[in-house]
């Protein structure tokens, strides 16, 4: 976990300084623009904990991409650019329930997780190598399939949870259009609540518990191609 904050913020804090980066080249655009960016990359695993346990998704692959309009140009003869992206990440993964005491695990199947976000970064640089930062707001829709012959009255249902999140990386450019985009982003959904629900097996599936963590923390780590049309 502590890997994750440290690559997080490093991305952000290169971000925030990008404006410290070299002269133009010649492939940037400028202007009005209508960006899309296609990417896959990895998710990382993350828990929640309850009182006698904890839920735990595993890390995987994830897919995803971004629309953007944003606007592109020169401030003392450093490119910059700002966006107001809307985004979509998808992460099919598996769902395990551990308990403390006694102690014991169960594979809960398959869960797919949908983040919905709205949000918007800054960058800098040359017009072919760019560091940007920024943040998001949305939601993360948590929708188990219930595939392990768990009975229908222990069924998980879906949940929706508000979640801010941060980003950074770099755009390399290979025209004034198209180019490819590294990023790593980190997710914090709030559960907020003391009180939810937890999963028992033969006891009558969902049952009321505390959780003792509000923010479920995670991260995922992309690249993909974006592409730009100017007005």
């Amino acid at each position: 976990m502590k890997q994750i904050f440290v690559l997080s913020f490093l991305f952000l804090a290169l971000g925030l300084q990008a404006q410290q980066a070299g002269t133009r080249t010649s492939v940037g655009g400028t202007g009005k623009y209508f960006e899309i960016n296609p990417y896959v990359g990895y998710t990382t695993s993350s828990k929640l904990e309850f009182g006698n346990g904890k839920y735990r998704n595993a890390g995987g692959i994830n897919f995803g991409g971004n629309l953007g309009f944003g606007k592109s140009g020169s401030v003392n003869g450093k490119s910059v650019f700002s966006q107001i992206s809307l985004q979509y990440n998808y992460q099919p993964t598996d769902l395990e329930v551990r308990f403390y005491f006694p102690e014991a695990k169960y594979d809960l199947g398959s869960i797919n997780v949908h983040t919905i976000s709205i949000g918007g970064i800054r960058g800098a640089g040359t017009d072919q190598f760019q560091l940007f930062g920024g943040g998001y707001l949305g939601i993360v829709i948590y929708d188990p399939a219930n595939d392990k012959n768990i009975p229908a009255d222990e069924e998980l249902e879906s949940t929706t949870k508000f979640t801010p999140s941060f980003t950074g990386g770099f755009n390399y450019a290979f025209s004034d259009r198209m180019g490819i985009r590294f990023q790593s982003q980190l997710y914090m959904p709030i559960w907020g609540a003391d009180f939810g629900l937890s999963w028992c097996l033969g006891c009558g599936g969902v049952q009321p518990t505390a959780f003792t963590n509000e923010v479920s923390i995670y991260a995922n780590f992309n690249g993909g191609i974006y592409y730009r049309l100017y007005n």
